[in-house]
């Protein structure tokens, strides 16, 4: 019976498994990049704190802080709850509240960086306090009868937020465990990256040539993947106040920005020599022909 692969020469076979090989390399280097791109943002605290605050900025204050300082002051001054809330409208835009936000976002990021089990609790209370002064102006400038000493006691009400892997799982520990999945996802791609590069080069007739292919396709898959981050951070929030989340997002996407640029211009450079190394080659074979 007639083999098939009797129809197939040695050098189409080949061909057609240097195609495959360079598939996987190109699929490695992709998850690659993205895993190493990854990893450096998850372990990069300040990165993380401040697109955290682009995303909790508006909503705490907004949600939150009124919620909690009108149900206390209006329960020990007989306020109505509407005209406290209406008072503090725009508490959000002080200096003090986003002061607060800060020293509550640091706090939040610090849990998300904890090992994965440990627990934390977030201090809101001491956060807002300085808060006070601020908030107690407001209500006796808009006509709301609240001592100063009520308002200072229900900040002083307000509870903590305790955060641990068994009570809060989505935010303990959670930058931690993100950065040992995105690690193994690092280590795992870049065997594959270089299983699948050797083989290439393994198959290849000219290995220069595909040393020197192989280089520039993680310099321009990197510098793609760059261009893709700065183009969505842009799309997320092209002036900047589209939305809170939309800034969180554009903050992370814009992060670690090097990392990817100084790793294609590695790879450039090692084309190069490569590039080099092939003329050379090329001249001394010329000069034995011509000899």
């Amino acid at each position: 019976m007639l083999d098939p692969r009797s129809l197939i020469g040695p050098s189409a076979r080949r061909r057609a498994a240097l195609a495959v090989t360079m598939w996987v390399f190109g699929l490695a280097t992709t998850v690659l990049l993205i895993g190493m791109w990854g990893r450096t943002v998850s372990a990069d605290q300040a990165a993380i704190a401040e697109g955290t605050q682009a995303v909790v900025e508006a909503e705490v204050i907004a949600n939150r802080v009124e919620d909690w300082v009108a149900d206390g002051v209006g329960a020990s001054s007989g306020a109505e709850r509407s005209e406290v809330a209406d008072a503090l409208a725009d508490i959000g835009d002080t200096p003090q509240a986003h002061q607060a936000v800060t020293t509550i976002v640091e706090q939040a990021v610090a849990v998300a960086f904890a090992e994965p089990g440990s627990s934390a609790a977030i201090d809101v209370h001491t956060a807002m306090a300085p808060l006070g002064p601020v908030i107690g102006d407001r209500l006796r400038d808009s006509g709301v009868p609240a001592p100063q000493e009520e308002v200072d006691a229900a900040i002083a009400r307000m509870p903590d937020l305790v955060l641990s892997s068994g009570v809060d799982s989505g935010l303990s520990g959670a930058a931690t465990r993100a950065h040992g999945l995105l690690t193994r996802v690092v280590v795992v791609s870049g065997f594959v990256l270089l299983l699948a590069g050797g083989l290439a080069v393994a198959l290849a007739e000219d290995r220069l040539r595909t040393l020197r292919t192989l280089a520039i396709r993680i310099a321009v898959s990197a510098l793609t993947f760059a261009v893709v981050l700065r183009v969505g951070a842009w799309a997320l929030d092209p002036q900047g106040g589209r939305s809170p989340v939309a800034a969180g997002g554009a903050v992370l996407l814009r992060s670690n920005g090097l990392l990817l640029p100084l790793l294609a211009a590695a790879n450039l450079g090692a084309a190069f020599l490569i590039t080099t190394a092939v003329r050379r080659r090329r001249s001394s074979t010329n000069g034995l022909h011509t000899a």
